[in-house]
């Protein structure tokens, strides 16, 4: 009996286009963003100039696609936000504070600071629709100084809730999957009360994996965050 490929039913082309523009498995863009994006920047970085030009690029294509979801210049048969360029820009950001230091400067802020600045930025980003697409571009700038305190701090809370961040965004397509095919349409609609069940279900399911992980014979489960 011959085992049914993926092969079967689309052709090279089609192939292509659904890696480049679809997002048939929830939580699958970020993963095509990772891959991706991560090649494009490897051989952007060998030239600071290149870099700079592929930034100002990966800009341009950025605020296109983002605009215009807002005010629909062009009409696409695909959602910008699930393909890989649409982060490429959101890459480029990190190898040019990488490359040119510029956490050093950044660092300069006090995490109250940073934290207040973040506040204000999720405010505007909530109520004013023209600057939308803006506000993605100043996060990186915004967090990136706050998680390198976190990361090379020695305390255990900021690890643990480092890793408890990845594992919560790893379980939660699979138990909004579980969710939907199980609960009621009206509790499955009303998103608060879905988030106020699924929330403490995954946030228990991950310290149980951070305590597992710690037995010998189940250190493998560490590789999940």
């Amino acid at each position: 009996m011959t085992i049914p490929s993926i092969y079967t039913y689309y052709s090279i082309k089609e192939l292509i286009f659904l890696y480049i523009f679809s997002c048939a498995v929830e939580g699958y863009w970020f993963l095509k963003a990772l891959i991706a994006n991560t090649l494009i920047v490897y051989f952007l970085v060998k030239s600071r100039k290149l870099l700079i030009c592929g930034g100002i690029l990966a800009f341009l294509v950025y605020a296109f696609f983002a605009y215009n979801q807002i005010y629909k210049f062009i009409h696409l048969n695909f959602y910008a936000y699930f393909t890989f360029f649409y982060h490429t820009f959101n890459f480029c950001i990190g190898a040019l504070i990488a490359r040119f230091n510029w956490i050093e400067h950044m660092q300069r802020f006090s995490s109250r600071t940073i934290v207040i600045f973040i506040a204000i930025v999720v405010i505007i980003h909530a109520n004013c629709v023209p600057l939308y697409p803006i506000c993605p571009i100043i996060y990186p700038f915004l967090l990136i100084p706050l998680f390198m305190r976190i990361t090379t701090t020695k305390h255990q809370l900021c690890k643990n809730l480092r890793a408890t961040a990845i594992l919560l965004y790893v379980m939660q397509f699979f138990a909004l999957w579980y969710f939907n095919r199980h609960f009621d349409d009206a509790i499955n609609h009303f998103s608060v009360a879905r988030y106020a069940i699924l929330l403490p279900i995954l946030l228990i399911i991950a310290q149980g994996i951070l305590y597992l992980e710690k037995k010998p014979h189940l250190s493998f489960l560490r590789y999940l965050h």
